[in-house]
Order: C-alpha cells, then structure tokens, then sequence
C-alpha cells in the first residue's frame, strides 16, 4: 500500500477584497515523488490514460468551514492548476486552501471526503480584510497590464521580457541621444 505527496507550489489569495465582490483564488498543486497508487485507494487514470494517476483532493475554506474541493488526477512529478471562486461578507476572514493525501492513509471503506481534516497534507492560508476602497482583484493594475504586453509580444517574437525591456531601454537612449 502506498500514500500520494502532494503539496501546493502556489496560491493566489489576496489580503484586501470589496465585500460581497466575487474573487477568484488560483492554486498549483504538485504530486511529488513517490510510490504508484498500484493497489491503493486514490489511484486515477490521467488524462493521458496514464493509470499511475493519484487523486488530488484540494479544497477551500472560509473560517474553519469547507466551502469547496476540487479533485485533480496527478501523476508522480506533475503539477496542476486549479481555480475557486468565493465572496467575502464585511470583516476579516481567514481564508485557506489545502491539498489532501490519499492512499493507505485513508481507512478501508471510507473516501477522502470522508476525511479532509484528517488528511490535510499542505495548506496556504490568509487572512483577507474586506473594504468598501479595496482594490477588485479581478480588475488588473496598470502594471499587470504593461506586464501582460510585454509577455504577449515577448511570446510572439520569441524573446524574453528582460530583451524587450532591454530593446526598450536602448530605443529610448538612442531617442535621447539623437
């Protein structure tokens, strides 16, 4: 018998919100190394018909109370993205997301959502103050957008932004100059 290793690599859970506006929290989840679910519980058939496939339990709750999962198939070494959405009322609230081993961990005849407290393997949380002058998370920054440009037309002509920015740079130095 064996058991999963996931962990999360990253969760995007902002500390200021409107209340009542609905956010998204985006998390990368990892399965890391370890043993195939061969004769375990928490084996899954991956999306590329590999049966070596872990079930991924992640899930997200607000103030110690579970308000969603979502269950991801990863084989060993692969990582995932998955995304929640969630409003907040007025106040501070803690917000976690955590990722959940399978496998002999579990007791025969019982899931894993049997037993989210108890196989709670990884977790992010924060804790999330919502404001009436909160930035929305939804809408970019200014910086986030230029930032967005800059990888569209790095991508499109096979740089990297650091070369853009550079190009940039001495564009307006000849500019100056000239």
């Amino acid at each position: 018998m064996a058991s999963s290793n996931p962990s999360i690599q990253s969760a995007s859970i902002p500390s200021e919100v409107p209340p009542n506006d609905t956010f998204t929290v985006d998390v990368t989840v990892r399965q890391g190394e370890g043993p195939d679910p061969w004769g375990s519980t928490g084996g899954c058939t991956s999306s590329t018909l590999d049966p070596t496939g872990w079930v991924t339990p992640v899930s997200l709750w607000v103030d110690g109370d579970l308000v969603d999962t979502r269950k991801l198939c990863l084989a060993n070494n692969n990582s995932k993205d998955t995304q929640f959405s969630l409003s907040l009322s007025a106040g501070s609230h803690t917000v976690e997301v955590a990722v959940h081993q399978v496998g002999d961990v579990i007791p025969a005849g019982q899931g894993w959502r049997d037993n989210l407290s108890a196989t709670e393997y990884d977790d992010v949380r924060e804790t999330v103050s919502t404001t009436e002058d909160a930035p929305d998370p939804s809408r970019p920054s200014t910086g986030d957008r230029i930032t967005r440009l800059l990888d569209s037309l790095s991508d499109s002509l096979g740089a990297s932004t650091t070369q853009i920015g550079f190009g940039i740079a001495i564009a307006v130095v000849v500019l100056v100059v000239l």
